[in-house]
């Protein structure tokens, strides 16, 4: 593989990284793989159960944190809103219904007004409150 014309397509530094050295394998266990891709898979593999380093990509790090914040926040801002119209719609429903009893007993308190002020004493022009 020409790392040098990798480099140039790719606008980074591309070079060869040898697996033996920082495994730290001997001979005898080359010998028992099939062939160095075999061994950069295992050490792949085995390099994915290690413990993580200090790691500096702030995606990998803080995104997923952020993610499940962010779908908190909006199941939030739904709930609240829809609480919210609920309430609303609620404070509507009653008030409509208060509204609809007030008018009924305004209608019989007029329908009445004449027949109680004539029977009661002392003349009175206005029903009491």
């Amino acid at each position: 593989m020409n790392y040098q014309q990798l480099s140039e397509k790719l606008g980074i530094e591309a070079s060869g990284v040898d697996l033996v050295e920082p495994a730290a394998a001997g001979p005898d266990i080359l010998a028992d793989c099939a062939g160095p891709v075999d061994f950069a898979i295992a050490y792949g593999a085995a390099l994915a159960h290690s413990d993580k380093t200090q790691s500096v990509n702030f995606r990998d790090d803080f995104m997923p944190y952020q993610g499940k914040k962010v779908r908190l926040q909006k199941a939030m801002k739904f709930l609240s809103i829809s609480v919210g119209v609920l309430m609303l719609a609620l404070g509507m429903y009653v008030t409509s219904q208060l509204w609809l009893t007030n008018k009924d007993r305004r209608q019989i308190r007029n329908k009445s007004k004449l027949d109680y002020l004539a029977v009661m004493p002392g003349g009175e022009k206005e029903l009491p409150a």
